[in-house]
């Protein structure tokens, strides 16, 4: 079964062209479903490389789509991706994004 372009577990430069160019195709109002879930994918394979570029995809929807009902969601990936990995793996952990991502997405923004 192939996995669907939103679904990835890899991030390489050919993988994002693709996502971009069907991402870019998309409906505009699924289009931040999309950004969130990929993210989610990316965080799921549990490798600092990927987990960055998911925290990219989460800022760059909450960033282009501010209203829009994954919101409250992508916070709370967000905040996971601060506090699941310890800093010494070689992941960004800055404890001031953890927190306001948790406010964020208790206050379902």
């Amino acid at each position: 079964m192939a996995i669907e372009w939103y679904r990835r577990t890899t991030w390489t430069k050919d993988d994002q062209a693709d996502f971009e160019g069907r991402l870019a195709r998309a409906r505009k109002q699924n289009r931040a479903q999309y950004l969130r879930i990929q993210a989610s994918h990316l965080m799921g394979a549990a490798n600092p490389k990927l987990t960055s570029a998911a925290l990219e995809l989460l800022n760059r929807m909450l960033a282009e789509y501010p209203s829009d009902i994954q919101v409250a969601q992508a916070h709370a990936q967000r905040a996971e991706c601060h506090i699941r990995y310890h800093p010494t793996l070689g992941l960004v952990r800055d404890t001031g994004s953890d927190i306001h991502s948790r406010l964020e997405a208790l206050a379902g923004r």
